[in-house]
C-alpha cells in the first residue's frame, strides 16, 4: 500500500510533508525510525479502511491476527496438520521491522504467503536475508492451490524460488 493507492496512508503522508516543510535533507534517528516502523504497523492493524482483512486464528495457546483469507487458510492448515506455529517480529537492522506471515518453531523457518511479488517485496525479502540469514520459505499461488495435499517440507527455500522466478 502506498499513499497513491490509500486514502488513509495518502491523508498520513501529506499531514507528515506539512511538519518537515523546510527540512528536507534533514537524517532522521535510528530512534525515529523504529518509532515510525512501529507506528506504522499499529496504524495498519487498526484501520480496517485499509482494504486488509484481518482475522483471528487460535494456534492452540493463543489467537494470532493474520492478513488476509490465504493467511487465515494457511494458519488452519497448519493447525489441521498438528504444526506449531506462530508469528515472530524481527529486527534486522536496528531500526526496520518484519514479520513474516508464519514462524515455524520445530522446523526452524519462516513462511511467506505471496500470491504475487513486487519487486519492493523482491527486494526486502533479499535484503533481510543478506542481513540475517533466517531460513525463509515461500508459498506462493502454485502451492496454496495443492494447499490440501503439500506436505510443509516440500516449500522451497526463498533463495531457490526467487533464483528461479527472477
Amino acid at each position: 500500500m502506498t499513499k497513491d493507492t490509500n486514502e488513509g496512508i495518502a491523508k498520513m503522508a501529506s499531514t507528515l510533508s506539512k511538519k518537515m516543510k523546510g527540512r528536507e535533507g534533514v537524517k532522521h534517528s535510528d530512534e525515529f525510525k523504529k518509532k515510525m516502523s512501529i507506528k506504522r504497523i499499529k496504524f495498519l492493524e487498526t484501520h480496517p479502511d485499509c482494504n486488509i482483512k484481518w482475522f483471528l486464528v487460535n494456534n492452540g495457546e493463543r489467537d494470532i491476527k493474520v492478513q488476509g483469507e490465504w493467511e487465515k487458510n494457511v494458519a488452519e492448515w497448519l493447525n489441521k496438520n498438528g504444526i506449531k506455529w506462530d508469528r515472530k517480529r524481527i529486527c534486522y537492522d536496528g531500526i526496520h521491522h518484519y514479520t513474516p506471515d508464519f514462524w515455524i518453531p520445530d522446523l526452524g523457518f519462516y513462511i511467506e504467503v505471496k500470491g504475487w511479488l513486487s519487486n519492493r517485496d523482491i527486494n526486502k525479502m533479499n535484503r533481510i536475508i543478506d542481513y540475517i540469514d533466517i531460513d525463509l520459505r515461500i508459498l506462493n499461488k502454485e502451492l496454496y492451490r495443492k494447499l490440501e495435499n503439500l506436505k510443509i517440507e516440500d516449500l522451497p527455500l526463498w533463495r531457490n524460488w526467487e533464483t528461479r522466478c527472477t
